[in-house]
């Protein structure tokens, strides 16, 4: 076992905890809105489901980032900013741009 595996192993859980914790900041930003609006009550069973979204949408967005190059504290925002927003946003902006792009003609 090399020496220098460690560190590596440590970085990735640290960065996976990282965007987790990120992503949990996002997701209860919007139940706080909710909670004020009167839409939900605080501990609900929406909570719940916000925990397990943002840890689903926290790797997700860790692993895009780490795709576009995002680094630093530019990540967290990205993944905070992301959570945020949610994933139905984020779907709809991706088949836009999918839209958009050219398509492969197969001849």
């Amino acid at each position: 076992m090399p020496l220098d595996a460690g560190p590596d192993w440590l970085a990735q859980v640290t960065s996976g905890a990282v965007a987790v914790a990120s992503s949990f900041v996002g997701r209860m930003m919007v139940h706080a809105g909710q909670v004020q609006l009167g839409r939900r009550k605080f501990w609900s069973k929406e909570l719940g489901l916000e925990t397990v979204t943002a840890v689903g949408m926290g790797l997700v967005l860790d692993a895009m980032a780490g795709h576009l190059g995002i680094d630093g504290q530019v990540r967290v925002g990205f993944v905070v900013a992301g959570s945020y927003i949610g994933p139905r946003i984020i779907e709809a902006v991706w088949q836009t741009v999918q839209s958009r792009l050219p398509r492969a003609r197969a001849d």
